[in-house]
Protein backbone atom coordinates (compact mmCIF):
# COMPACT_ATOMS: atom_id res chain seq x y z
CA UNK A 1 0.00 0.00 0.00
CA UNK A 2 1.35 3.06 -1.31
CA UNK A 3 0.89 7.19 -0.16
CA UNK A 4 1.39 10.16 -1.23
CA UNK A 5 1.46 13.41 -0.06
CA UNK A 6 -0.74 16.64 -0.70
CA UNK A 7 2.80 18.37 -2.43
CA UNK A 8 3.30 15.05 -4.62
CA UNK A 9 -0.67 15.07 -5.72
CA UNK A 10 -0.28 18.39 -6.62
CA UNK A 11 2.70 17.78 -8.82
CA UNK A 12 1.04 15.19 -10.77
CA UNK A 13 -1.94 16.98 -11.20
CA UNK A 14 -0.34 20.47 -12.13
CA UNK A 15 -2.72 22.32 -9.51
CA UNK A 16 -1.44 24.17 -6.07
CA UNK A 17 -1.28 22.06 -2.65
CA UNK A 18 -4.01 24.27 -1.67
CA UNK A 19 -6.23 22.73 -4.41
CA UNK A 20 -5.68 19.47 -3.12
CA UNK A 21 -6.12 20.84 0.40
CA UNK A 22 -9.52 22.05 -1.12
CA UNK A 23 -10.44 18.56 -2.62
CA UNK A 24 -9.55 17.19 0.57
CA UNK A 25 -11.87 19.42 2.67
CA UNK A 26 -14.87 18.86 0.17
CA UNK A 27 -14.12 15.04 0.69
CA UNK A 28 -13.70 14.19 -3.26
CA UNK A 29 -10.32 13.42 -2.09
CA UNK A 30 -9.73 10.42 0.75
CA UNK A 31 -6.86 11.24 2.68
CA UNK A 32 -5.56 10.10 6.18
CA UNK A 33 -3.90 11.75 8.78
CA UNK A 34 -0.38 10.68 10.70
CA UNK A 35 0.48 12.51 13.18
CA UNK A 36 -0.10 15.66 11.56
CA UNK A 37 0.76 14.86 8.21
CA UNK A 38 -1.98 13.93 5.41
CA UNK A 39 -1.41 11.54 2.85
CA UNK A 40 -3.65 10.41 0.04
CA UNK A 41 -3.70 6.30 -0.26
CA UNK A 42 -2.75 5.71 -3.94
CA UNK A 43 -6.02 3.89 -5.01
CA UNK A 44 -8.03 6.69 -3.34
CA UNK A 45 -6.18 8.70 -6.14
CA UNK A 46 -6.44 6.71 -8.82
CA UNK A 47 -10.95 6.71 -7.87
CA UNK A 48 -10.51 10.25 -7.59
CA UNK A 49 -8.99 10.74 -10.98
CA UNK A 50 -11.65 8.12 -12.31
CA UNK A 51 -14.75 10.22 -10.99
CA UNK A 52 -13.37 13.27 -12.38
CA UNK A 53 -12.77 12.15 -15.63
CA UNK A 54 -16.39 10.32 -15.81
CA UNK A 55 -17.70 13.82 -14.73
CA UNK A 56 -15.97 15.77 -17.83
CA UNK A 57 -17.23 13.10 -19.60
CA UNK A 58 -20.76 14.00 -18.14
CA UNK A 59 -20.43 17.49 -18.61
CA UNK A 60 -19.54 17.43 -22.40
CA UNK A 61 -22.20 15.53 -22.96
CA UNK A 62 -24.99 17.68 -21.49
CA UNK A 63 -23.36 21.02 -22.75
CA UNK A 64 -23.27 19.39 -26.37
CA UNK A 65 -26.26 18.13 -26.35
CA UNK A 66 -28.53 21.27 -25.10
CA UNK A 67 -27.71 24.57 -26.00
CA UNK A 68 -29.74 27.29 -24.13
CA UNK A 69 -31.35 29.87 -26.03
CA UNK A 70 -30.03 33.38 -24.88
CA UNK A 71 -31.95 36.34 -24.00
CA UNK A 72 -32.42 39.23 -26.30
CA UNK A 73 -30.43 41.96 -24.74
CA UNK A 74 -32.79 45.05 -23.58
CA UNK A 75 -33.02 48.08 -24.68
CA UNK A 76 -31.22 51.60 -23.71
CA UNK A 77 -33.51 54.54 -23.35
CA UNK A 78 -33.21 58.28 -22.91
CA UNK A 79 -29.59 60.04 -22.01
CA UNK A 80 -27.52 56.87 -21.57
CA UNK A 81 -29.21 55.48 -25.33
CA UNK A 82 -27.88 59.00 -26.51
CA UNK A 83 -24.41 59.40 -24.87
CA UNK A 84 -23.90 55.36 -26.02
CA UNK A 85 -24.96 56.61 -29.80
CA UNK A 86 -23.05 60.06 -29.89
CA UNK A 87 -19.73 57.93 -28.33
CA UNK A 88 -19.23 60.28 -26.66
CA UNK A 89 -17.41 59.82 -22.81
CA UNK A 90 -19.52 59.45 -19.73
CA UNK A 91 -18.70 61.14 -16.46
CA UNK A 92 -20.23 58.87 -13.40
CA UNK A 93 -20.44 61.29 -10.11
CA UNK A 94 -18.25 61.51 -7.43
CA UNK A 95 -19.17 59.75 -4.28
CA UNK A 96 -17.63 59.51 -0.40
CA UNK A 97 -16.40 55.93 0.35
CA UNK A 98 -15.64 54.67 4.04
CA UNK A 99 -12.35 53.44 4.82
CA UNK A 100 -11.42 51.56 7.83
CA UNK A 101 -8.14 51.44 8.33
CA UNK A 102 -5.98 48.86 10.77
CA UNK A 103 -5.82 50.88 13.31
CA UNK A 104 -9.74 50.55 13.48
CA UNK A 105 -10.43 54.42 12.20
CA UNK A 106 -12.81 55.60 9.66
CA UNK A 107 -11.39 57.33 6.98
CA UNK A 108 -13.84 59.45 4.32
CA UNK A 109 -12.24 59.85 1.01
CA UNK A 110 -14.35 61.16 -1.86
CA UNK A 111 -13.63 59.43 -4.76
CA UNK A 112 -12.91 61.39 -8.19
CA UNK A 113 -15.85 61.29 -11.41
CA UNK A 114 -14.17 58.49 -13.70
CA UNK A 115 -13.94 58.83 -17.23
CA UNK A 116 -15.09 55.67 -19.00
CA UNK A 117 -15.02 55.92 -22.86
CA UNK A 118 -16.80 53.22 -25.13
Amino acid sequence: MNFLTPEQVANILQVSKMTVYREIKRGKLKSYKFGKELRIRNSDFEAYLQDAYQAAQQSMVSQHSCIAPTKPKTAIKGKMAQQMASRKSVRTKSRTVRIKTPNKKVVKRTTKPSKRSR
